[in-house]
């Protein structure tokens, strides 16, 4: 029987038609990235952002070649991969990378490594260096043309506005001088922010060349938006400080000086659309200086830009302004389904749950103080004004408290601050002061329970923990100030707006 014969191998293996897959495109990566940090994936999103901040430095070092030898020495001396005279898919390039490594840093602190995260955005502020073109981009002795064909003022107030950014993250990081330092700077990098933008809006303006203006940098609505939106960023970070000054720094002896400063800085950049940080941080230094009715106007405006989003969600919680109060023919005329709209947007664009409750107590100190003033002066005189803007404060600190109840029913100070803005009411509404204190009583005894048992259950060296301990002290001492409340409520002058409430003191 005849055998196979055997196929000898040429020793050579046949190439693979399939081409290797292309690796993925830092655009598509970022995508991904972000989708990650959204859906709350961070350790993911963090490789993401990883991998796409080394494509994009290897594309950036990898585009200097002998053509670039004479820029080198620009851009390192400007302290970053963005000075010099880089083209403009480089300058994009650095941009990203910078922004990229600020989402790592932000990754990375949700994750609850803040060294690494820190590290992330020192990285990427030496990469912006000083500014597309470095600290004299704005000298007055740079060709005309270059500013308009060249792209560079704008190019130049992004990278600023960049590294504004990660410098006031790091200021949230941070503490003390440190934070101080930090905000300090990122404002500097705003105003030069501003100082460009507003440059470029002037020349607009004035009509001759605008078009080259708008071709090579932006549209004038783009640059208005832009503009707006600094300022505000500006404010924000003069608010920063300002509350450095009310926390950290403020054993400082100029404390209070600059803590006046920075908030009148943030006021003269404020706008009616803004978030109302300004108002309320002033509103709080009002109140510690003693200048009640000050403190009164700048809370209560604070309280307009938010009060259609705090009545909507309060709505949610049987808490909202009676419907009463509109006129048949104020209801015929709203669309019902506009005014829903902008109600759901209003709630969704309210500040955060700290911001508004600090609001709340804000509030009710400057009613508590309004009927201090309506019962110590001389009843001769008509304070009627005086009574209705203490009552108003009153009823919109329950608007406030109820769009946080809304939000999360299991905080213990909502429910008791609730008490007193009923009992601050005029008049005061014995029934609801008594429900949401009853309620606070029950949660504190609940939170007492619980740490009486972590107490038992802790070993012997841990009872003396100062911190447990602490806890305990604290919520014995609430549970009295509670019960005080309820034994108080027959009295004719009520207690829940008293200024002296632990549980309601104004930081």
């Amino acid at each position: 029987m005849a055998g196979r014969k055997k196929r000898h191998s040429s020793g050579k293996k046949k190439k693979s038609n399939k081409a290797r897959a292309p690796p993925p495109d830092v655009a598509t990566v970022l995508a991904r990235a972000d989708e990650a940090a959204n859906a709350s994936d961070m350790q993911t999103a963090l490789s993401l952002y990883t991998y796409a901040s080394n494509q994009i430095r290897e594309r950036i070092e990898g585009s200097s070649g002998p053509a670039e030898a004479a820029t080198a020495e620009a851009s390192s001396s400007n302290g970053g991969l963005g000075g010099g005279g880089t083209d403009e898919s480089n300058r994009a390039d650095v941009l990203l990378l910078s922004k990229t490594l600020g989402k790592c840093g932000e990754t990375r602190v949700s994750l609850g490594d803040q060294e690494g995260g820190r590290e992330a955005f020192l990285d990427a502020i030496s990469i912006l260096g000083n500014g597309w073109g470095g600290e004299d981009s704005m000298d007055e002795d740079r060709p005309p043309d270059i500013e308009v064909k060249g792209g560079y003022v704008v190019a130049d107030a992004q990278f600023r506005e960049a590294k504004a950014g990660l410098h006031l993250y790091l200021g949230q990081l941070s503490e003390a001088e440190e934070a101080l330092s930090h905000y300090k700077l990122g404002v500097a990098e705003l105003r030069k922010c501003l100082d460009i933008l507003e440059a470029v809006m002037s020349t607009c303006d004035e009509g001759p060349g605008s078009a080259e203006i708008m071709e090579a940098d932006s549209e004038p609505d783009t640059l208005k938006v832009a503009l707006l939106g600094t300022r505000r960023q500006v404010c924000g970070a003069h608010c920063s400080i300002a509350e450095l000054y009310l926390t950290d720094l403020c054993y400082d002896p100029e404390a209070e000086k600059q803590c006046e400063v920075s908030l009148q800085a943030a006021l003269d950049l404020d706008d009616a659309e803004g978030a109302p940080d300004a108002l309320q941080g002033m509103a709080n230094l009002r109140l510690s200086q003693g200048r009640g009715p000050e403190a009164t106007r700048h809370i209560l405006d604070a309280y307009s830009r938010i009060k259609v989003g705090c009545e909507a969600m309060a709505d949610l919680v049987g808490l909202g302004k009676d419907s009463g109060e509109e006129s048949k023919d104020d209801v015929d005329n709203v669309d019902e389904k506009a005014k829903e709209l902008v109600e759901v947007d209003a709630a969704n664009s309210l500040p955060g749950f700290e911001f508004r409750c600090q609001t709340a107590k804000i509030l009710l100190e400057c009613s508590a103080n309004l009927n201090d003033s309506a019962e110590t002066i001389d009843n001769s005189i008509d304070l009627s004004k005086e009574r209705e803007q203490g009552s108003f404060c009153a009823e919109a600190a329950v608007q406030v408290l109820g769009s946080l109840l809304a939000e999360n029913d299991e905080v213990v100070e909502v429910w008791y601050l609730l008490g007193c803005a009923f009992a601050s009411s005029s008049p005061p509404n014995n029934d609801l002061s008594r429900y949401y204190w009853e309620r606070s009583h029950e949660m504190l005894k609940v939170v007492k329970e619980s740490l009486s048992q972590e107490i038992a259950a802790a070993p012997d060296k841990l009872r003396d923990d100062e911190e447990l301990i602490g806890q305990m002290k604290t919520t014995d001492g609430q549970i009295e100030e509670v019960e005080e409340k309820l034994a108080g409520l027959g009295n004719q002058k009520q207690e829940g707006s008293s200024t002296n409430d632990s549980m309601m003191e104004v930081s």
